[in-house]
């Protein structure tokens, strides 16, 4: 039965990581995920981490099961990161996912449900593994484009080309700060110019992020990090949120979705 399954596309990145692995040259540098690393070229366990996972441990009471939706009192946290008292807190429903991907493939799921066979437009480049989600979520994946190869930042021009042709009955998968692989960002104006075209459109923003980015961000411009388009569209939008200090929970992620109240 498996000999019909198809290779899935590598993650270029962890290729990266797998040949410097494999490399035996000592004076090798490691030009793949941008964490810190040590003298030691060790990506060692922060003091404040480790006091916070102490904290965690000290005040524990139970680990008794959570529930389907997880734990709520990290979900509220990754709320208050994400959005702050920026919307209506009564609009907002929070599941826990078991990693990026894995909050990626609820929503993606959530959304097949609700759109079937809808159209769902992704950056060109994204991370591999969305495009997968996108069609075994029942999905038809189209693409707009994101990377100016010329300039090494985002082609908005040929990026709003697409987004103003989109329809109420389209979803737009966008990236927060720091999301998209090529590392290139939206501007603050850009932003507003993406929102405003949602807004007119009708078509659904789904937004994927890292909190990290988002708290780093954010001590210069609260909320700027997270993608002001789907913070300020309209009624509507779904996030996937990965939370900071990712060694506290290992692998943990929030996917949060926005509904409006009058839709029940």
């Amino acid at each position: 039965m498996f000999e019909t399954l198809k290779k899935a596309t590598l993650d270029k990145i962890f290729v990266l990581m797998a040949e410097y692995a494999a490399d035996p040259r000592t004076g090798k540098i490691d030009l793949g995920v941008g964490v810190y690393k040590d003298d030691k070229n060790i990506t060692p366990v922060m003091r404040a981490v480790r006091k916070a996972e102490q904290r965690i441990l000290d005040s524990a009471t139970t680990k008794t099961y959570k529930g389907v939706v997880g734990n709520k009192e990290f979900s509220s946290a990754i709320v208050d990161l994400a959005l702050g008292n920026t919307i209506d807190k009564t609009r907002i429903r929070t599941v826990n996912g078991a990693g990026g991907t894995g909050a990626l493939m609820i929503l993606m799921h959530v959304l097949g449900r609700a759109r079937p066979k809808g159209r769902i437009f992704i950056s060109d480049p994204t991370w591999p593994n969305h495009i997968p989600l996108a069609e075994n979520a029942n999905l038809e994946v189209h693409y707009y484009p994101y990377f100016d190869a010329a300039t090494r930042g985002v082609n908005f021009a040929g990026m709003m080309e697409v987004i103003d042709g989109l329809t109420a009955d389209d979803i737009v998968l966008l990236h927060g700060c720091c999301h998209n692989p090529t590392g290139a960002n939206l501007s603050r104006t850009q932003w507003d110019a993406v929102a405003a075209s949602l807004q007119r459109t009708g078509a659904f923003p789904a937004t994927l992020t890292c909190a990290a980015a988002t708290a780093l961000a954010e001590l210069a411009e609260p909320r700027l990090a997270l993608a002001g388009g789907a913070v300020h569209v309209g009624m509507h939008d779904v996030i996937a949120q990965r939370p900071p200090l990712r060694e506290i929970r290992p692998r943990q992620m929030a996917a949060c979705l926005r509904v409006d109240a009058s839709d029940g």
